[in-house]
């Protein structure tokens, strides 16, 4: 699977992937399952900066199961369409028998 650069983490490319699985890699023989169930933006991108700088704040949620329920951290994520990237996840709570994970964005984006 190729690595994905942090620049092609966007909140376009993650709203094209909603309701699907991605796989956080525990160790190098064990992955849990989560799924990508919201992609929120923040605030409307703003332009701005030197040579027009494009600047977009999103959060995205997932979904995954009780046990085990994953610690904040930093984890490397895979998906089908996506590659594999690392990324700060924090538990925000739990809703049914899901624990629900948050990662935030506030990043330039490079306008063509």
């Amino acid at each position: 699977m190729n690595d994905t650069p942090p620049d092609q983490l966007t909140f376009a490319r993650f709203s094209e992937v909603l309701n699907t699985p991605f796989q956080v890699r525990l160790d190098p023989t064990r992955t849990l399952e989560l799924r990508l169930v919201e992609a929120s933006a923040l605030r409307p991108p703003l332009q701005g900066g030197a040579g027009g700088q494009k600047f977009e704040s999103f959060s995205i949620v997932f979904e995954g199961p009780e046990d085990p329920m994953l610690p904040q951290a930093t984890y490397c994520l895979e998906h089908e369409q996506m590659g594999r990237f690392d990324l700060f996840m924090v538990p925000i709570g739990k809703e049914k028998q899901f624990i629900r994970y948050q990662a935030l964005f506030n990043r330039i984006v490079s306008v063509p």
